[in-house]
């Protein structure tokens, strides 16, 4: 009898450890990362790189048949329009053409032209633009003495203005280029259809068109060549843009007009710029890891001014930032402490130094915070990057 009381008295001293032993363990507290939940501004962006290029890229071609002299001008030299004799052309003897060849001059005259006339009105529609820029810039200055407008409208009007400036001066460059064709095919319709009357005609000069540096020599040697050879390609640095290759999945949330932050250019300065035009047809890219992918040329004009950013050449490498989607005031969280569980979003909140599994609405999101629609208010603690250990009611402690 003895004995077996022993016995059970030993049963049950055995049973209350093991049961203390579980409360504690139950009770173990596991150390986390917490950050608060917060209410302010939050951008989302398509980050890509991109290129450099001139916008206004002009080819200089043979307008005749001839012999073209030695052209000493080598790539970054600069040149004047109308001024700067970039070609040297000994032409074929009128005599010696046939009636194809004076069709196809006279046929080029009637091209520059129509493109004279095509550049005239796209420079009277940018000069519409740019007004109406520069009238909605002066009135939102005017509203900002109120305090009634934001500074990001402020932001997007100054904006508007300078990119439309900038549009100006490239309807400008064309509409050059069209009257340099324009006389260039004249004069080789005239040499086609008149006899060199003094030794200075049989030599046929070519001034560039525009102000800018050369930036390829195609046909350096002397030699013959045909009309529309290319001789060589000048152009206007300080009238760049940025071409970035987007997945047409992205394309789809961007239109024109969005902010875009352009860095790691080769300066710590941050650059500023703007969509001007998404291109409407997608193209096939095979990506580093052999994957086709479908891509769209996003083009984007750069805010600050030329003297800005002198060092940014042609074809020079950027990162772009493209924001599609912004708004002042969110509540919102790192994407650190987000959880999916099947179709479901949540997080852990931390309530009186236990873990406690919430569903939350989530909204637009970068890589580094994301927007709450519902489930958390501002200033509840979440748990960061919680290890498997966290579940439901689990006793925790933030970290220092």
């Amino acid at each position: 009898m003895k004995l077996f009381t022993l016995r059970n008295g030993t049963i049950c001293v055995v049973l209350i450890v093991l049961g203390i032993l579980a409360w504690n363990l139950s009770r173990q507290t596991i150390r986390v990362q917490t950050a608060k939940v917060q209410n302010g501004p939050l951008s989302v962006a398509v980050e890509e790189d991109g290129k450099t290029r001139i916008k206004e890229r002009y080819t200089i071609s043979s307008p005749l048949l001839g012999t073209l002299l030695r052209i000493d001008l080598d790539p970054g030299d600069r040149v004047y329009g109308g001024t700067t004799q970039v070609a040297l052309l000994q032409p074929t003897s009128p005599d010696l053409l046939d009636e194809r060849q004076k069709a196809q001059a006279e046929a080029s005259r009637k091209a520059a032209e129509l493109a004279i006339q095509r550049s005239q009105a796209d420079r009277r529609k940018t000069e519409e633009a740019l007004t109406l820029a520069e009238k909605n810039r002066e009135r939102v200055l005017a509203l900002k003495a109120k305090s009634s407008v934001s500074q990001q409208e402020i932001d997007i009007a100054e904006t508007e203005f300078r990119v439309q400036r900038a549009a100006l001066a490239v309807a400008e460059l064309a509409g050059r280029i069209a009257e340099f064709e324009f006389e260039q095919s004249n004069a080789a319709l005239l040499h086609h259809t008149s006899e060199p009357t003094s030794a200075s005609a049989l030599t046929f000069t070519i001034n560039s068109p525009i102000d800018g540096e050369v930036l390829r020599v195609f046909q350096e040697s002397r030699g013959v060549v045909h009309p529309g050879t290319p001789l060589l390609e000048i152009g206007d640095p300080s009238l760049i843009e940025i071409e970035v290759d987007v997945l047409s999945t992205d394309a789809v949330k961007i239109s024109a007009g969005n902010e875009v932050v352009i860095d790691q250019w080769g300066k710590e300065e941050t650059l500023h710029g703007i969509v001007r035009r998404v291109e409407p047809a997608a193209y096939t890219k095979v990506s580093s890891l052999g994957v086709e992918e479908q891509r769209v040329n996003v083009l984007i004009d750069i805010v600050e001014p030329a003297s800005e950013r002198r060092a940014l050449g042609d074809g020079f490498q950027v990162n772009t930032k493209i924001i599609y989607w912004h708004t002042e005031q969110c509540v919102q969280i790192p994407v650190g402490a987000l959880i999916r569980q099947g179709e479901r979003w949540g997080v852990f909140r931390v309530q009186n130094r236990r873990a406690e599994f919430v569903e939350i609405k989530l909204g637009e999101r970068n890589r580094e915070r994301a927007e709450i629609l519902a489930g958390l208010d501002v200033g509840d603690e979440v748990i960061v990057y919680p290890s498997d250990d966290v579940r439901d009611g689990s006793y925790v402690s933030t970290t220092d």
